[in-house]
């Protein structure tokens, strides 16, 4: 995200989905990375903008 500043949530869940653990299970990943991003939102790292995408705060 640094590179770009703004990344759909479906663009992130690309980027991570294989970096996760194998053992989880595909839609352990997806609430991990869902998790992962409201965390960093709650913390006012990232926020979601006008169009739906998350962007770096």
């Amino acid at each position: 995200m640094n590179k770009f500043q703004v990344a759909s949530s479906a663009d992130l869940k690309k980027l991570l989905l294989d970096k996760l653990p194998e053992i989880l299970a595909p839609k352990q990943k997806e609430n991990k990375i869902r998790n992962m991003l409201q965390k960093m939102k709650r913390n006012s790292l990232i926020k979601l903008n006008e169009n739906r995408e998350w962007q770096l705060v």
